[in-house]
């Protein structure tokens, strides 16, 4: 018997979107601070090719070095990422960052990480109401 998809069967998941929500905050923070950056090509992550990439990726078991040891499955390795490389809206100086579209981009993934964090602290809240008996 799993017990994960008894007790956490949305915590992998939950999981995998705020680390790619991170990731993704991480590479436009980098394409705002490369802005005035000759050259620069600005990077996306794509969050939903990403995580349906992560839903098909293989999930490693624990190692159990007892028998009594309940087994529940972790990540094997970094599921694979789709990022995007934006080539057009090159400026004179070859860059194609757009501060304005990138900094309406991160508030929207700050958002979305809010929430996804949120759920996730439900439940957890969910869990601990149940080992507490509701109390």
């Amino acid at each position: 018997m799993n017990i994960q998809h008894l007790l956490l069967p949305n915590l992998p998941t939950m999981q995998r979107a705020l680390n790619l929500r991170s990731a993704r905050q991480e590479l436009l923070s980098q394409n705002l601070a490369n802005a005035a950056t000759p050259n620069y090509q600005a990077v996306d992550l794509d969050f939903e090719a990403s995580m349906r990439a992560a839903e098909q990726h293989p999930v490693a078991p624990m190692a159990a070095t007892d028998p009594r040891h309940l087994r529940m499955p972790q990540e094997g390795g970094d599921p694979p990422v789709a990022m995007t490389v934006s080539t057009t809206g090159a400026g004179l100086d070859g860059n194609t960052v757009d501060v304005e579209e990138a900094m309406g981009t991160m508030a929207e993934n700050t958002v979305l990480y809010g929430a996804t964090a949120q759920i996730t602290a439900g439940i957890f809240a969910s869990l601990i109401q149940a080992i507490r008996e509701g109390r």
